[in-house]
């Protein structure tokens, strides 16, 4: 499309190149009323079919974007036809190394604030104050790592027998699969059934 020609109030304009067309509209030398025409079109369209504007996903987060009609994860789009199931599992971490760690941190802290330690001066105190603060946020970080946190995963399966997993913020799961269930029947809706077969 490298030359584009414009008919306004009956008169013909151009040819334009693309960007050249982009300036006139910005310009208001031509409006979303005017018809265009370049060569491989049957009949004029009107100039708002050239730049029409993308409808704005129904879902947006992170990289994950849900439209009516498609999934975008990370800019590569997977049209709803070819989506079998697309689901949000949360997942719990439990794991025992940080808290056996937190643990042990924990004590080393309980003794560093027991323990006499020579305080003499007011640098001495706030070295002491910023280790023993140091290690209960380590510890509190590792509790956390091992008890709390969870993660959630958005799982797309396709329909040619591959799927997609990606990482998601847990509080957004919600709003997500609500989201991908209506992109789910769309797609469905959309797809033809497939042809029954004698055995």
């Amino acid at each position: 499309m490298s030359t584009i020609h414009v008919l306004k109030n009956g008169e013909k304009w151009g040819p334009y190149t693309t960007e050249e067309l982009e300036g006139h509209v910005e310009q208001g030398t031509f409006t979303s009323e005017d018809l265009v025409w370049w060569e491989g079109l049957e009949d004029w369209q009107p100039l708002s079919s050239l730049f029409e504007e993308e409808e704005p996903p129904d879902f947006e987060c992170d990289g994950v974007r849900v439209f009516a009609d498609r999934l975008e994860l990370d800019g590569v789009s997977l049209l709803a036809p070819l989506i079998l199931r697309a689901s949000v599992q949360r997942q719990r971490n439990r794991r025992v190394k940080p808290v056996i760690g937190a643990v042990l941190v924990g004590v080393f802290a309980v003794c560093v604030a027991f323990v006499p330690i020579p305080r003499q001066n007011h640098t001495e105190w706030i070295i002491w104050g910023l280790v023993l603060l140091g290690l209960v946020i380590w510890c509190l970080r590792l509790m956390y790592a091992g008890l709390g946190g969870g993660r959630s995963l958005l799982i797309v399966d396709l329909a040619d027998g591959n799927e997609r997993i990606r990482q998601v913020d847990p509080a957004i799961a919600p709003q997500l699969e609500e989201a991908l269930g209506r992109v789910i029947v769309t797609g469905r809706a959309g797809f033809p059934a497939a042809p029954n077969q004698a055995s």
